[in-house]
């Protein structure tokens, strides 16, 4: 490495500096999920509870679960929202480290707990093609080597495109959590409608997240590292727990030293986080951060 490129990565390093965030765990209920799988009757009744409306839409041969609140039907009359847009992990893609899963949904659907405590007026939450439905069309390269593919993540950016033709949508704020910040990430890369990105114990470099564990390269996968240079206008965070044993926190960080050094971007470390307990307390984290701050959600709070 050049000195030149020492210089570089060492200023980003030095704006981005990790904000060491100690919480006091509030546990929220998680239930089920947790000992048995996780079925579509049950996340359904869960998000109706939660005044969630749910609707199911078909992009690229998947039908995806979607819930949402705080959207309101296309019409002259209607005033668009911003709604913040949470996209699941990659779920239980493997019953061991060497048998593929028949069914990738989460047995603990964290992005969609997330989506349940966000203060935010308008919510939608995404589940990944083949969770909680798995239909002819899914096949185990989806949510395996090929679960960021260019194929997944253009029917994840169909189902945007439908919820923009059904509801009266001016622009999306994306939060994705584990692998569904991967996919976060490429939309954001993509589209022209993100707001904002936020990615939650993300594994942004798979390349480098697959090589650190021994495991097999995701051939088939895009990789949200290679095109950082495309994010580098967007607001975004990216949040790492120091607990976290199943997306270490030097995997964020090495796609947050990627982006452009003049990127509106911020990574923060969070002291008690691991993998799965970002539920716990999620408003008043996110409420805490830059840009979130001046969500209607959080500052009514």
């Amino acid at each position: 490495m050049s000195q030149d490129l020492n210089n570089k990565v060492d200023s980003k390093l030095t704006f981005r500096l990790p904000l060491v965030i100690s919480l006091v765990a509030v546990l929220v209920a998680c239930g089920a999920g947790l000992s048995r799988p996780v079925t579509l009757a049950d996340i359904r009744s869960e998000a109706l509870q939660q005044g969630f409306s749910s609707q199911m839409i078909e992009s690229w041969g998947y039908r995806m679960q979607v819930f949402h609140r705080g959207l309101s039907r296309l019409s002259p009359d209607a005033d668009p929202v911003d709604p913040v847009v949470y996209i699941e992990g990659d779920g239980r893609a493997y019953v061991s480290r060497h048998r593929v899963s028949a069914d990738p949904t989460p047995r603990n659907p964290v992005a969609f707990r997330l989506a349940a405590v966000d203060p935010s007026p308008a919510v939608i939450y995404i589940a990944r093609p083949c969770q909680f439905v798995v239909t002819a069309r899914c096949q185990p390269r989806d949510w395996t080597s090929h679960r960021y593919s260019t194929e997944i993540v253009a029917a994840m950016s169909g189902v945007l495109d439908q919820l923009h033709s059904d509801y009266a949508i001016r622009g999306y704020a994306l939060v994705g959590y584990s692998g569904g910040g991967v996919i976060a990430a490429l939309l954001a890369q993509q589209r022209a409608d993100i707001d904002s990105l936020t990615t939650v114990a993300a594994n942004l470099d798979h390349e480098a997240w697959t090589s650190h564990f021994g495991d097999t390269p995701l051939s088939g996968s895009l990789n949200p590292i290679d095109r950082a240079e495309a994010l580098a206008d967007l607001p975004q965070i990216h949040l790492a727990g120091r607990r976290d044993t199943t997306v270490p926190a030097f995997v964020i960080e090495r796609f947050v030293q990627a982006l452009p050094v003049s990127a509106p971007a911020e990574y923060y470390l969070l002291e008690n986080k691991s993998h799965t307990n970002w539920p716990d307390s999620w408003y008043k984290t996110v409420c805490d951060l830059r840009f979130w701050q001046q969500r209607p959600g959080c500052n009514s709070l």
